[in-house]
């Protein structure tokens, strides 16, 4: 038989008909009938009448075929049935499916299955015994991650974003540049994972900041207002009566910097003379000191034959801001 099942010899008398004996079974196979010889050439007609010596009849079979069918399992895309033969090893057909945001794993004939029974293309053998069995191969995904990498553009460092595909994402808390003010991401983080991995940008706005000038009682000097990190042209200086000026407190900054700034002006009190001219008197000795401090008149002078009749112009109360005489 073949590997069918066992077919009871049958012995009786020369030049009698034998019956054609029940079909045997095999696995995978479907009978195909009986013939005189292993090649199977010729077949045995029924029914048959038995000679003057032993025969032995052969059982043929032809192989079972069935069908795989491919589900995409929420993918895209098209992939061909395969044919396959009962005892015959053949390969599955490649995966033609796609889907955004998973990576194709193999396949299983359970849709939801998390994991894969096949891989693609795999060499398969006796799926089913049944002739013109249909099965279904279903394709298993796996969700991909994907990565939002942050270039700060000078700014503060802001950790990347690895998650799964279509999850939530969150915001990262907003990175910090001197002297500038943030102004958002190109492009934008998006609220939830896409399919890729993105690059977002920061974008920067160049800050404005101040100088301002106390002169401590001189003249006025403008404030300078620019943007972070240029240069800073000093002003000129202020002026002062009595007083010399001798710089700001802080110096006035070469570049603005990322914050704004008072700088007061410093003064040098200035010292100065009342010199005496008596006219033909006794010599006065002239009075040297600091600006708006108290003067005390000398001692009048003296002059043979003259009585004295004070200073033009009389001796200030204060020194003034300038030379007197």
């Amino acid at each position: 038989t073949n590997g069918g099942t066992a077919v009871s010899p049958v012995t009786q008398a020369a030049n009698t008909q034998v019956t054609q004996p029940v079909n045997p079974t095999k696995m995978g196979y479907i009978f195909a009938g009986w013939f005189y010889e292993a090649g199977f050439t010729n077949a045995v007609s029924w029914p048959y009448t038995l000679g003057t010596m032993n025969v032995t009849f052969y059982a043929k079979w032809t192989a079972n075929t069935y069908t795989i069918n491919y589900g995409t399992n929420g993918g895209t895309g098209t992939t061909a049935s395969s044919l396959h033969t009962y005892d015959t090893a053949s390969n599955l057909t490649a995966s033609g499916f796609t889907r955004t945001g998973y990576s194709f794993l193999g396949w299983s004939v359970n849709p939801g299955a998390s994991s894969p029974s096949y891989t693609d293309g795999q060499s398969v053998l006796n799926l089913t015994a049944n002739p013109n069995d249909i099965i279904t191969f279903y394709a298993v995904w796996a969700l991909n991650q994907y990565s939002i990498t942050f270039d700060s553009a000078g700014g503060s460092a802001v950790d990347t974003i690895s998650q799964l595909y279509e999850t939530p994402v969150t915001a990262p808390a907003d990175p910090t540049r001197t002297g500038y003010t943030f102004n958002g991401w190109i492009p934008a983080v998006p609220p939830t994972m896409p399919a890729y991995d993105v690059q977002c940008v920061a974008q920067w706005t160049i800050n404005q900041y101040t100088v301002n000038f106390l002169t401590d009682g001189g003249t006025p000097v403008s404030p300078i207002t620019q943007d972070y990190n240029t240069a800073v042209t000093a002003p000129a200086n202020p002026t002062k009566a009595g007083y010399t000026f001798a710089g700001w407190l802080p110096a006035v900054p070469t570049v603005m910097p990322a914050s704004n700034t008072i700088c007061v002006a410093k003064w040098t009190i200035n010292s100065y003379t009342i010199s005496f001219n008596t006219n033909g008197g006794s010599a006065v000795s002239p009075i040297t000191q600091d600006y708006n401090t108290t003067v005390t008149a000398p001692a009048n002078p003296t002059k043979a034959g003259y009585t004295f009749a004070g200073w033009l112009p009389a001796v200030p109360a204060t020194m003034p801001a300038n030379n007197t005489e």
